[in-house]
């Protein structure tokens, strides 16, 4: 397999460093889907290694798709033991993973919006967009393109119909936009823990879909810290 460091502020600021693997063939890692993909997570600012476990659990409990499955192990890299980590499946495109058409989205309000290779940022309430499908850097997407074009206008319609007189109409109002359920789960799944920075993604199963929240994902910022 190849592996690398993964992360921003986890990668850079403690000690205990977060990878990603690729595999040279998609394996069922503990029983997991097949894939390539995989995550080790060093969840170093939380000391009791239960908040992911806990949230993810919630996750499946409020019945929000593609929760994430995870396994504790402990990594030695190079010979060299390295800590107890989790491992865990990435949030990407893929059947058993964020199952979307050729023409959806899957992307994230993402505070490093700046270190990745394309972004767009709305103009009413100016949040960063980075895109996780289509992937820019294999040429999927380009700045200004009909793909980025569509997303784009479409985020940015739906914050001129949320912050509007009509916000409420089901017709024009926010629930033109976005699966209602989808958010109502997240949030609550989100909300109970006191989750103070949970990474933000959002996907278009396919054009002229409604857009969904989720998958949820990083929780070390919760539960009374």
């Amino acid at each position: 397999c190849e592996i690398r460091g993964r992360g921003n502020a986890t990668w850079s600021n403690h000690p205990k460093k977060p990878y990603k693997i690729k595999l040279k063939e998609k394996a069922k890692l503990f029983g997991f889907h097949a894939d390539k993909d995989w995550v080790l997570l060093a969840e170093y600012c939380d000391k009791s290694l239960m908040r992911s476990a806990y949230i993810f659990a919630l996750s499946k409990i409020a019945n929000l798709p593609y929760t994430v499955n995870l396994q504790y192990a402990d990594l030695y890299l190079n010979d060299e033991y390295r800590g107890t980590y989790i491992l865990t499946e990435q949030v990407e495109k893929e059947k058993y993973r964020v199952a979307l058409e050729s023409d959806g989205y899957l992307i994230e309000d993402d505070l490093y919006y700046d270190r990745e290779p394309l972004y767009f940022t709305t103009s009413k309430c100016g949040y960063n967009y980075t895109f996780k499908y289509p992937k820019p850097d294999k040429g999927e997407i380009a700045k200004d393109d009909e793909k980025y074009t569509y997303i784009s206008s479409f985020m940015n319609e739906f914050e001129e119909a949320l912050y509007s007189d009509n916000f409420k109409d089901p017709d024009t109002g926010y629930r033109k936009y976005i699966d209602t359920q989808s958010f109502v789960r997240w949030f609550l799944a989100t909300e109970l823990p006191g989750n103070l920075e949970p990474n933000l993604f959002y996907y278009l199963e396919k054009r002229g879909d409604k857009l969904h929240i989720g998958p949820i994902w990083d929780a070390e910022w919760s539960l009374g810290l």
